[in-house]
């Protein structure tokens, strides 16, 4: 019997990117090299929402102490702050 490795649970952003993949497609954007049609934009469109996404979650399993969710998430505690400031959560 061959072993299967677990499919992984679908995340909460897993949603977001399809649909940004499905709008990209929608829009006729040609494809580069066998790549995802538009992939730098959807990058660029994802990456944000991503980012929000892992500091709120950093800070919620921290129980909101910025000091370890920067180091959870590997970053300086000012960079932290700087991202709670333009993410409208301080």
């Amino acid at each position: 019997a061959s072993a299967q490795s677990p499919t992984p649970a679908p995340s909460s952003t897993d949603g977001a990117a399809n649909g940004y993949c499905e709008r990209a497609d929608e829009e006729g954007e040609p494809a580069v090299d066998g790549r995802l049609p538009g992939a730098h934009q959807l990058l660029a469109r994802i990456a944000p929402d991503l980012e929000e996404a892992l500091v709120r979650h950093a800070l919620d399993s921290c129980a909101g102490n910025r000091s370890l969710a920067a180091r959870e998430l590997g970053i300086n505690r000012t960079t932290l702050y700087a991202k709670l400031k333009a993410y409208g959560l301080e």
